[in-house]
């Protein structure tokens, strides 16, 4: 049974400290600003000496990697660095509008990043953030790019339309789904796009992705909204 926040319920405090954290430098971190890019990078995927040669290439390494979407609004693809596996996701402009929005709110790819480390921080599954860079047209944004360590696994509904796959196995997976959706619920978090293929089914159970609509809410109208939203999503879309 999903349990709804009631108004007592307050989000984490530590999460304006995280927002803070992660887009600056320190023993983890490496943050690069030029006149053309914000980039923000784990030391441990990317070395520091390497990042502008890492940014200036990055479409060449996209163009060249395995496909996984290419859509009107981002363009996915697969790819391998020092023998670990990561998805690079580009957010692409929409015209002038789309970017003067964004540029007064920060990328998506900037909010995928600071969300799938808060959702960590709250002991909720999600790939593990890898970096992200923003690129500029003077001061207007023009793209993004989120980098994060691959998920390997089926789509949720994938998987539970596998018949290989023992009603047991299936039954284990739904209850930690439902642990993400209680967590969720218990910090007024909601995802903005809570369909089954927005969880992938690893060898370690569910893990969220696609990050960059969620909000965290610091009223219960607003949250109690949203999460009806994110659950007939999760009910009824594939």
């Amino acid at each position: 049974m999903i349990r709804y926040a009631d108004d007592n319920q307050k989000p984490n405090k530590h999460h304006s400290e995280t927002v803070k954290s992660a887009l600056r430098n320190d023993e983890r971190l490496c943050r690069i600003k030029t006149e053309r890019y914000f980039a923000v990078f784990d030391k441990s995927d990317i070395d520091p000496s390497d990042i502008n040669n890492f940014i200036h290439t990055l479409d060449q390494l996209t163009d060249s990697a395995r496909l996984l979407k290419n859509g009107k609004t981002s363009f996915v693809t697969a790819v391998t660095l020092h023998g670990r596996n990561y998805v690079i996701k580009r957010y692409n402009p929409k015209g002038l509008w789309h970017q003067i929005r964004h540029t007064l709110k920060h990328s998506r790819a900037r909010r995928g990043w600071l969300n799938a480390r808060r959702l960590l921080q709250l002991g909720i599954p999600t790939p593990r953030p890898a970096g992200f860079i923003e690129e500029y047209n003077g001061f207007l944004l023009r793209r993004s790019w989120l980098i994060t360590e691959l998920a390997p696994g089926p789509k949720l509904y994938d998987y539970l339309a596998d018949q290989e796959i023992p009603k047991e196995q299936k039954t284990k997976i739904i209850d930690k789904v439902f642990e993400i959706l209680t967590l969720l619920d218990q910090y007024r978090i909601t995802h903005g796009d809570l369909k089954h293929a927005n969880l992938i089914v690893t060898s370690d159970g569910p893990t969220l992705i696609d990050l960059d609509s969620l909000k965290i809410h610091k009223t219960g109208l607003f949250y109690l909204y949203h999460r009806k939203k994110d659950l007939n999503a999760f009910r009824f879309t594939p």
